[in-house]
């Protein structure tokens, strides 16, 4: 009687390659807390069998309470003004042309501030789809961009800790109009400089030297070591750290020529 449960003209390996990926062995509410204290192991299972629908709604709801911390406590009006004098364009302006922006800007914040959460999902879209290519033609691996886009959703959590963090500290301070909305924490180097003394490009472009982004960059490089099986974490690094650094003197430069 013929055998049907094996292919003879196939070599051992072959069979192997075939066997149905290992079941993960993490919940998604483990996954978000594993980000924080067992990131490698927590990148494996994602790589096993990714998710990440809770991990958005995290972020978002973050975003959300982040903004909404952010409107309480300034007033919408204090907050327009920071915006504004954060702004390069603004020292050019005249009296009646600053009232009319802090009008409008006034209307806009609190729409966008609320909208943060379908923008940012729109972001790590489009960030999976740019470390897609990078794990691809970079760093030589084929992976599916499912895959790719739960692990850079669970690596940008220290973001969304980030706005956890920053609105606990409005919260507590006694008097918030001495904090600048955009930068509540001192882990990067404009924190600890007079905005009105280096400028709103450099105050801006210092923010980008963050202890919260550098740990999302680590997590982002281990994460895509995990998805391949040839991929070296400093090779992962290096591609990661140099498509934000890009990225970060893109930003940089639009805004001394704006």
């Amino acid at each position: 009687m013929a055998d049907f449960t094996a292919n003879p003209s196939l070599p051992p390996e072959a069979g192997a390659a075939a066997a149905p990926r290992e079941p993960r062995r993490m919940s998604s509410v483990a996954r978000i807390f594993g980000a924080f204290y067992s990131p490698t192991a927590t990148f494996e299972d994602i790589a096993r069998e990714p998710h990440f629908i809770l991990c958005w709604v995290v972020i978002a709801a973050a975003s959300v309470f982040g903004g909404y911390t952010l409107l309480h406590r300034f007033g919408v009006y204090g907050l327009a003004r920071q915006f504004l004098m954060a702004r390069p364009q603004t020292q050019s302006l005249s009296a009646a042309q600053l009232q009319t922006q802090l009008a409008t800007i006034a209307k806009i914040l609190p729409i966008q501030m609320y909208a943060a959460p379908v923008l940012l999902v729109l972001m790590l879209l489009l960030l999976g789809a740019i470390f897609l290519g990078a794990e691809k033609f970079l760093l030589g691996q084929q992976v599916k961009y499912k895959a790719m886009l739960a692990t850079v959703s669970h690596a940008m959590l220290p973001i969304a800790l980030y706005s956890l963090a920053g609105a606990a500290v409005l919260w507590l301070r006694a008097d918030p109009n001495t904090a600048r909305f955009d930068n509540l924490l001192g882990s990067n180097p404009a924190f600890y400089l007079d905005p009105s003394s280096i400028g709103p490009v450099w105050n801006a472009f210092l923010q980008h030297f963050d202890l919260f982004s550098f740990w999302a960059i680590g997590l982002l490089a281990l994460g895509m070591t995990k998805l391949g099986t040839k991929v070296k974490y400093g090779s992962a690094l290096a591609v990661v750290f140099g498509l934000w650094l890009l990225y970060v003197l893109l930003a940089f430069g639009l805004a001394v020529l704006a």
